[in-house]
């Protein structure tokens, strides 16, 4: 099965095989594609992508969206890395493609020697890794959208569906967090990471070079400057503008984030603290969990039994699913986690502060931040101990200093929040489908 396949059922896993194309293992029996058909609606063909990053929260906010659309206007299609995600999302079987995989989605392993300094130096070393790599998904973009035919492309992480419909002529809209969605007539990547005198692995100018060298061998025109691989027709942030990389060279207007619930203020006198690690890899990191003391509720979603017996026994309230946020958040001084975007923006706009350990470059920008405006604590994972852990823990659970600051935030900043970011987001990009 290849990549613009529609699937009806569930996949589970996806691999990369010897031969350099995909197939799936699927959970039940294997399935046949079904062919396309196109029928004309009236209504313009809305082609939803998602290329890059993993979990639900990329499907997530695309459903929120799509759900606030007005659909006698947009007739959404979804291109999705996981398209399986799209259908536990509740998208339509019949409209939900596979998207082409950049070679770390196809089982290609890559540990950097040395952190990036901007999300361009990233994609350089693990995403645009070579210019055979490039055209392959290029290629494969280039024929699903000429078997699609939509008439405009809502782009979420995607810069092999932006340069494809950048080649094809086809408007198409960059949307999606502040992190990787570039300001209107960006040149270059921000740069997140300042250490003078440090040597990328693999330069944004070797990336171009080979980017625009597959362009070129597909026939198509090259770029003018790196910045253009994740640039759109038009551009929509939906972001605060505290984590915007973009900040004053940004003119167009940011969209409010997409929350995954309503929430109001946290309540002052909250004393549990919520903490979201996806495993507990980090030795030290379960150290210093286990002396934080109740009232906490946990949730690590890869928790082997020997670390849950430790965290319940330690007087932990230890999750087997994840916590219903909506519930849970108002009632916490606190909350420990990656710096990941979502729960950030959640704690935010709830008024909590937050310990944050980041462990990647979107995450420390996150983080970074946060503490650099009062509102929380920043750990780097590389250099945490179980004490730095636990002083950060401390401070944010016992100290009404931050706890105020951060609820007077919250409070001077609900307009970033209301109106919802779906609905802001829906009615933007409607408008840009009926003026491009």
């Amino acid at each position: 099965m290849v990549a613009g396949t529609i699937y009806r059922h569930r996949l589970s896993l996806r691999c990369f095989s010897e031969a350099s194309c995909y197939k799936r293992i699927i959970t039940r029996r294997q399935l046949a594609p079904r062919k396309i058909t196109l029928q004309s609606s009236g209504r313009q063909k809305a082609l939803f992508t998602w290329e890059l990053g993993g979990g639900m929260g990329h499907v997530t906010v695309m459903s929120q969206i799509t759900s606030e659309l007005d659909k006698h206007k947009l007739d959404p299609w979804y291109a999705l890395s996981s398209p399986e995600l799209g259908l536990k999302a509740g998208f339509d079987a019949g409209r939900v493609l596979a998207a082409p995989l950049w070679p770390g989605q196809r089982g290609w392993k890559y540990k950097p020697a040395k952190p990036a300094r901007s999300l361009g130096e990233a994609l350089a070393r693990s995403v645009f890794i070579s210019a055979e790599e490039v055209r392959t998904q290029l290629q494969q973009w280039l024929e699903l959208l000429a078997r699609i035919k939509p008439d405009i492309i809502f782009a979420d992480y995607s810069p092999g569906a932006l340069m494809a419909a950048r080649a094809l002529g086809i408007p198409a809209i960059a949307y999606g967090v502040g992190y990787y969605t570039l300001h209107e007539g960006a040149t270059e990547f921000p740069r997140i990471w300042n250490r003078p005198g440090l040597v990328p692995e693999r330069t944004e100018a070797a990336a171009l070079l080979d980017v625009n060298t597959a362009l070129n061998q597909l026939g198509c025109a090259e770029l003018d400057s790196y910045a253009q691989t994740i640039l759109g027709t038009r551009q929509l942030a939906m972001t605060l503008p505290l984590l915007d990389p973009s900040g004053r060279k940004r003119h167009e207007p940011l969209c409010n984030p997409v929350l995954s619930h309503a929430l109001g203020l946290s309540k002052p006198e909250g004393h549990r603290l919520f903490i979201l690690f996806q495993d507990i890899g980090h030795p030290n990191l379960l150290q210093g969990l286990v002396a934080v003391g109740p009232p906490a509720t946990v949730y690590i979603r890869d928790l082997p039994g020997n670390a849950r017996r430790r965290l319940t026994d330690a007087g932990l309230d230890v999750l087997d699913k994840p916590a219903d946020l909506g519930k849970l958040l108002p009632s916490c001084c606190g909350v420990v986690h990656y710096g990941g975007l979502g729960l950030s923006s959640l704690a935010l706009a709830c008024g909590i502060p937050q310990v944050m350990v980041s462990t990647d470059l979107e995450k420390y920008f996150t983080a970074t931040r946060i503490e650099a405006a009062g509102l929380g604590c920043h750990i780097g994972m590389a250099n945490m101990t179980a004490e730095r852990l636990l002083q950060a823990i401390r401070y944010v659970r016992g100290h009404s200093g931050i706890k105020n600051h951060t609820l007077e935030w919250a409070q001077q900043n609900r307009s970033s929040f209301d109106p919802p970011g779906a609905r802001m987001a829906a009615r933007r990009l409607e408008a840009f489908a009926s003026e491009l």
